[in-house]
């Protein structure tokens, strides 16, 4: 059988990263992102932490422009920062988020293998990682990856969501379901890893 699954797009833990390095004064793009909670629906790339981060920065600086251009401007902003700090995990996590969410996962791939060379078990990275190989269907490496963020932060419902999401497309349903289950045991209201641990149940022959 074919297996759907609503994938996330940015958690709330990515969002509280970005806040995190750009109050620390770790990024040179500067300026402050706000957390979210809501649900997500089935929206598979919208990028809401790059939403945040473009309105900040871009409001800021009084620029009034569609948001490809102001995303076209920070990924500008950003490349043109690492050309004197190549190895800045901070500036390549940016760049791999905004790689990712303009549907570039190859780029993203490389910005984010950079950050994990210096820390193979930084939690972001390994998440976006993880998406960037859902939205290029290598599954396997995804349940890697996910794995090893849900190793680092047990309690990280966009680990364990994203993690259903990769066993589910591999028809791994059993694994699926625990994953989801994890998730919905720390965030009772997603509605997604519901929905999604609803269609699995009923593949198993199981009562929803």
């Amino acid at each position: 059988p074919t297996h759907t699954a609503a994938v996330e797009p940015f958690s709330n833990y990515l969002v509280g990263r970005v806040r995190r390095d750009f109050r620390e004064g770790n990024s040179t793009l500067g300026g402050i992102v706000t957390a979210v909670n809501r649900d997500l629906g089935d929206e598979a790339l919208e990028d809401i932490i790059l939403e945040r981060l473009l309105a900040a920065r871009a409001g800021a600086l009084g620029i009034q422009n569609t948001e490809a251009e102001r995303l076209d401007w920070a990924r500008r902003e950003a490349e043109a920062a690492l050309e004197s700090d190549p190895d800045s995990p901070h500036l390549n996590y940016i760049l791999g988020l905004i790689a990712r969410g303009e549907g570039r996962a190859k780029d993203a791939l490389s910005y984010l293998e950079t950050v994990l060379a210096r820390d193979p078990r930084d939690l972001g990275a390994n998440i976006t990682l993880g998406q960037a190989y859902l939205q290029m269907r290598r599954f396997d490496e995804a349940v890697e990856v996910f794995r090893v963020a849900a190793a680092a932060e047990p309690y990280n419902v966009s680990a364990a969501y994203n993690l259903g999401v990769a066993l589910q497309s591999l028809g791994r349903l059993h694994e699926a379901a625990r994953a989801y289950r994890q998730a919905t045991e720390h965030y009772p209201q997603h509605a997604m890893a519901l929905a999604n641990l609803g269609l699995v149940e009923r593949e198993l022959g199981n009562p929803v």
